[in-house]
C-alpha cells in the first residue's frame, strides 16, 4: 500500500507541483491550504504517514501548526508524525526554531527533488 503524505501550503502552484512529483513517485497525497486545515485533517487515526508543511500560510503559519500537531500528540499519546518543512525562508530563520516547532526536516524552496527523495527516505517508515 503506498505511503501517504500530507502537502500544506497555501500556494496552488506549490501544492500541484508536490503532488505531481509525489505520484509519479507512487506515493498517495492529499493537500490542505494552510495550518489550521491541516491540524483539523490529522485527527486521530488519520491515515498520514508525513506531512510536507509551508512556512509563510495564512490563518495558521507552519510552525504554529506543528507546535498544535505535537500538543495533540503528546494529550492524546499519539505516535509522532514526521513534519518536514518547506521554506522559503530556509536562510532567513535559524534551523533550530523549525527543530524547536517540531519539524523533523527543512527543505528549501524551490524544492530540489533529490534532496526531497532522501528526506522522505529517512523519515518514513519502510
Amino acid at each position: 500500500m503506498p505511503q501517504y503524505i500530507l502537502i500544506v501550503d497555501d500556494n496552488l502552484a506549490n501544492r500541484r507541483l508536490l503532488d505531481f512529483w509525489l505520484k509519479r513517485k507512487g506515493y498517495r497525497t492529499a493537500e490542505a491550504e494552510n495550518g489550521r486545515e491541516a491540524v483539523a485533517l490529522l485527527t486521530p487515526g488519520h491515515p498520514f504517514q508525513l506531512v510536507l508543511m509551508d512556512y509563510h500560510m495564512p490563518e495558521m503559519n507552519g510552525m504554529e501548526a506543528a507546535r498544535a500537531l505535537r500538543a495533540l500528540e503528546a494529550a492524546e499519546a499519539r505516535r509522532r508524525l514526521p513534519v518536514v518543512a518547506v521554506t522559503a525562508s530556509e536562510g532567513l530563520i535559524p534551523h533550530d526554531e523549525f527543530y524547536a516547532a517540531g519539524m523533523d526536516a527543512i527543505l528549501a524552496k524551490p524544492v530540489c527533488f533529490q534532496t526531497l527523495e532522501k528526506v522522505l527516505h529517512r523519515l518514513l517508515p519502510a
